[in-house]
């Protein structure tokens, strides 16, 4: 049996056995059917050239990337792997094959005998994502990194209440002389313990504390609303790719739909009974309805970019995730509320006190500071060959910058340009706040207002274009009245699906104002991800 066959013979046998199997079992399979499969290609391709050359070994094992590299996409879009099995296993298989080319996860292709139940275990849900992103997001990570910050900031600040202590220790070979003696060669040596405790300071070290605690009461704050906006852009980008593959689905129903009326329509010209003209004007309606379906097709490869921009993985295929109408509802009696517990609302004000404090520290640097300093000092041969000498002593120091040239002045009126410029920041978040909350209070009325009228107007399009038809074969419809109707048909399709998931977007957007999207995804609060 030649080499090519017993690797077709194998990829047959992993491939029934996973079938059988199914679920996680089939997956942990695939792992060791994929190693087997990988030596055994390499044998087998440098077997069937009848030579040990490397290069035939590296031919084979190439192929056999390339051909588990394209069951595994398939799997992917047919539902049978979830992409985010494979990204969270990535690092451990990596090390297991050890090498920059070493074999992923093999996935397995979709078979006739493949059970539904099996393939739905392998979707990947909006809560996987989210979990995923909120581990993963570079953005979210970039925020917890400007917290950490701040947390060091105000640790920082705190070091002003506690001692400060220099020790200096220095040694080597001095000359010095004047017009009368010269000494060389002298072995200097001194050192010295300087300690200095800030005792008054007129509040000034308090304010700079007050000031880090806020940047971080501030910090923590923006971080929540940007792990839930980011959890937005990805449930929107996860809505636009299922948006869109309805799109590509109801377009091609419409291309058969055309298909058949062409063919229709074609026959009866060749019976008589029509023109040619009819026939060129069914094959362009039917071009067109094509032409959207590319479209269509375009704008899902952009909503997968998307969402591989922000998740970092490829979404496979897509559960439809619960539409959260009860837990969305919004009224406008909740907005005054809402406002009151916005995060971004509350890191803003944040801001704006520690803008305050660092006015009242600027402000205290204008009066004298007390210090307690104690120092000790201890020279041997300083300036010539002498005997060791030793000092110490302890005083209260008073310090006071009477003149800068109007620094602190200039620097307190910069200060108070950052509160002013603050406070106006918050009346526009406020405002852009607001309005998006009557904004998705108007849509979630609008689209469920039009929901009845779409579906009556599709089932009225659907009977339409079906009676267009069969009239039109005898002769009682026009063919331009029956091309017209399955435009109709489609076009209040299309729009079923756009109100559908414009609703969506508003329940989600709804539930990202009220700052429930991340828990009323996953069941936990945002804060129990992001402490993790």
């Amino acid at each position: 049996m030649s080499g090519h066959r017993i690797y077709r013979n194998l990829v047959w046998w992993a491939l029934v056995m996973l079938v059988k199997i199914g679920g996680d079992r089939a997956q942990d399979l695939f792992k060791y059917t994929g190693l087997a499969l990988a030596l055994s290609a390499a044998l087998t391709g440098c077997a069937s050239k009848g030579s040990k050359s490397i290069d035939g070994c590296s031919a084979s094992a190439s192929s056999l990337c390339e051909t588990t590299a394209g069951l595994q996409a398939q799997a992917i879009s047919e539902g049978l792997i979830n992409p985010l099995d494979i990204a969270n296993n990535a690092s451990h298989t990596s090390a297991a094959t050890n090498g920059a080319d070493a074999l992923v996860i093999p996935a397995y292709g979709p078979s006739k005998t493949t059970q539904p139940s099996k393939a739905r275990k392998h979707l990947m849900s909006l809560s996987d994502v989210t979990q995923h992103t909120l581990r993963n997001s570079p953005e979210i990570g970039i925020y917890g990194a400007k917290t950490e910050d701040a947390y060091h900031g105000v640790r920082v600040a705190r070091s002003a209440y506690r001692p400060n202590v220099d020790l200096r220790v220095a040694a080597g070979y001095e000359n010095a002389g004047n017009n009368n003696t010269i000494s060389r060669g002298a072995f200097r040596r001194e050192g010295g313990v300087k300690v200095k405790q800030r005792l008054i300071d007129f509040g000034s070290t308090g304010q700079n504390l007050k000031r880090a605690k806020n940047l971080y009461d501030s910090s923590q704050l923006r971080l929540l609303d940007k792990a839930d906006g980011v959890i937005l852009e990805i449930a929107e980008a996860y809505l636009k790719v299922m948006e869109q593959s309805r799109y590509i689905a109801n377009g091609r129903q419409n291309v058969r739909a055309h298909q058949k009326f062409y063919e229709l329509v074609k026959a009866s010209e060749g019976e008589g009974n029509g023109t040619q003209a009819d026939v060129e004007r069914a094959f362009s309606r039917l071009e067109n309805a094509r032409t959207q379906v590319i479209d269509f097709e375009t704008e899902r490869q952009k909503a997968i970019g998307r969402f591989r921009r922000i998740s970092g993985i490829e979404p496979g295929k897509l559960k439809m995730p619960p539409s959260f109408n009860k837990q969305a509802r919004l009224t406008r009696a909740d907005i005054d509320r809402l406002l009151e517990n916005s995060p971004r609302l509350h890191s803003i004000q944040a801001d704006s006190r520690s803008l305050e404090a660092q006015i009242k520290a600027q402000t205290s640097s204008f009066l004298p500071s007390l210090n307690l300093e104690g120092e000790a000092n201890a020279k041997e041969n300083v300036s010539g060959r002498n005997a060791a000498t030793h000092d110490y002593r302890g005083m209260v120091v008073m310090r006071w910058n009477l003149f800068s040239g109007g620094k602190k002045y200039a620097v307190k009126d910069q200060i108070a340009a950052r509160l002013k410029e603050n406070k106006h920041r918050y009346r526009k978040a406020y405002n852009e706040l607001e309005e998006d909350m009557i904004e998705a209070i108007r849509t979630m009325k609008t689209t469920r207002k039009k929901s009845k009228t779409i579906n009556d107007q599709v089932r009225a399009s659907e009977k339409v274009a079906k009676l267009y038809t069969q009239q039109f074969t005898v002769g009682k419809k026009r063919l331009l009245e029956v091309l017209d109707a399955q435009k109709d048909l489609f076009a209040v399709r299309r729009d079923r699906i756009a109100n559908q998931f414009e609703r969506l977007r508003a329940n989600y957007r709804a539930l990202r104002l009220k700052g429930k999207l991340v828990e009323t995804i996953t069941g936990k609060e945002l804060m129990e991800h992001i402490s993790k």
